[in-house]
């Protein structure tokens, strides 16, 4: 969802969020940019920015996840730069000119997650059992955040990874919701409980859902500043089937798609089937059946993801 602010309305300037999703492989991702209001092209920048960061950790997760986290942000950070120096060519401005926040998350279907965070706004997660966590909170001083057009330094210092475990949905919002659904003070950050209400919302039905909420935002909440938001939502029922685990206990459908989640990530390592079969948590009775069905997924689905 992006709504535009209604100071944006007002002066007739283009709404300067911007979110993305991409799937590629059984990976999902989604990515939501924030542009500054004092840069005049920051709308662009957010545009294109949320776009190619979608496409490139959906396409790049398994590699990612193998890399450690300094890694992580510096390839994320040599991607701004390189999506700014063609904007600036594209535009023939300055890339100091398309200047935005970054929140991205992605997730496979057997609950590996990778979360990236630049600047102001927030990520909130809902875990397996339905309590609300804080992945995310914003960065930067009074007034102030960090923003992909700051030098090289910052960016590498300031663009964070973390891989969350045990989360059932995710919600991405910029800072266009504060004091709305999330405050921040000396304290640290407070997020509402109505974002896991949200949360499960979607995740109970889907159909209509962000249609409804974005109706809603605009007409009851009539945000002063531009206002986006991205939620995610993992449904174990969905896969378990695939995994050859019938429906019924939910516990149980989450154990199972964690372990092939921990098999396929062994097997990426180097780790022999058995070495592999015995991370899991698999035992003998089954293992050989679940190691030809992951290997049958790691083909359809996840063979090329990186």
């Amino acid at each position: 969802m992006t709504v535009q602010g209604r100071v944006h309305r007002w002066s007739a300037t283009p709404c300067q969020d911007a979110v993305a999703g991409a799937k590629h492989k059984g990976v999902t991702a989604l990515a939501l940019c924030d542009g500054a209001g004092s840069l005049p092209l920051s709308h662009a920048g957010a545009s294109r920015l949320s776009e190619v960061f979608a496409r490139w950790v959906s396409a790049r997760f398994y590699a990612l996840l193998q890399q450690s986290d300094r890694a992580v942000a510096e390839e994320g950070a040599a991607l701004i730069e390189r999506t700014l120096a063609e904007l600036a060519s594209q535009y023939r401005a300055a890339p100091e000119a398309f200047g935005s926040t970054l929140l991205l998350v992605a997730c496979d279907r057997y609950g590996k997650n990778l979360c990236m965070h630049l600047g102001d706004g927030l990520i909130v997660g809902m875990t397996n059992s339905g309590r609300q966590v804080l992945v995310s909170e914003p960065d930067g001083v009074r007034n102030a955040t960090y923003l992909t057009c700051h030098s090289s330094r910052v960016l590498r210092a300031h663009l964070r990874v973390c891989r969350p475990e045990n989360i059932a949905g995710f919600f991405l919002s910029s800072d266009g919701s504060r004091k709305i659904l999330y405050d921040q003070d000396a304290d640290g950050v407070s997020a509402s409980p109505e974002i896991s209400r949200l949360l499960d919302k979607l995740y109970a039905g889907p159909a209509g859902f962000a249609r409804g909420f974005t109706e809603f935002v605009e007409r009851s909440v009539k945000p002063l500043d531009d206002w986006s938001v991205c939620m995610l939502v993992r449904d174990a029922n969905e896969i378990a089937p695939t995994l050859g685990c019938p429906r019924g206990d939910p516990l149980r459908r989450r154990r199972v798609a964690r372990s092939f989640a921990r098999y396929i990530e062994a097997l990426r390592l180097g780790l022999s089937r058995c070495r592999a079969s015995q991370a899991a948590g698999w035992s003998r009775r089954d293992f050989r059946a679940r190691q030809a069905r992951a290997e049958e997924l790691i083909r359809e689905e996840i063979g090329g993801g990186d």
